[in-house]
């Protein structure tokens, strides 16, 4: 299993059988995780005008996930709600989450997207956009 931070952490004790000794040795990597991927029509929204906000998702394991959330984070932008229920996703799919979203300021802003499941946790996707008036 993973610990925080999908860090791994490999220890090893090694006795060599001739000699009776013994090596100890430790490794720790962290584990890769998938990106979402987001997508605003139109690329440049307008303030007060509905924009379609594409969320894509490709679930990496051999299994089903499943409690699928995504969460959307954008200051300035106008949501219905943050977090999202969506669907089991099976091994290996490719999905897409559509959302409405509605500016309220002009400027630069940043749109971050999470998505959780029981099986895969806190992979995020973040994009850039600027509003105008």
């Amino acid at each position: 299993k993973t610990v925080d931070y999908c860090h791994f952490l490999n220890r090893f004790v090694v006795r060599v059988k001739e000699t009776d000794q013994v090596w100890t040795g430790e490794d720790n990597f962290i584990l890769e995780k998938p990106k979402l991927e987001i997508r605003i029509l139109p690329d440049t929204p307008r303030i007060h005008r509905p924009a379609k906000l594409y969320i894509r998702f490709i679930n990496p394991l051999d299994q089903e996930l499943s409690r699928c959330t995504f969460s959307i984070e954008a200051p300035g932008i106008s949501l219905a709600k943050q977090k999202h229920k969506f669907k089991n996703i099976k091994a290996k799919e490719k999905v897409d989450f559509e959302l409405e979203i509605t500016p309220n300021r002009t400027g630069q802003t940043t749109i971050v997207a999470t998505f959780n499941a029981n099986e895969l946790y806190n992979i995020i996707g973040s994009r850039k956009i600027s509003i105008i008036g």
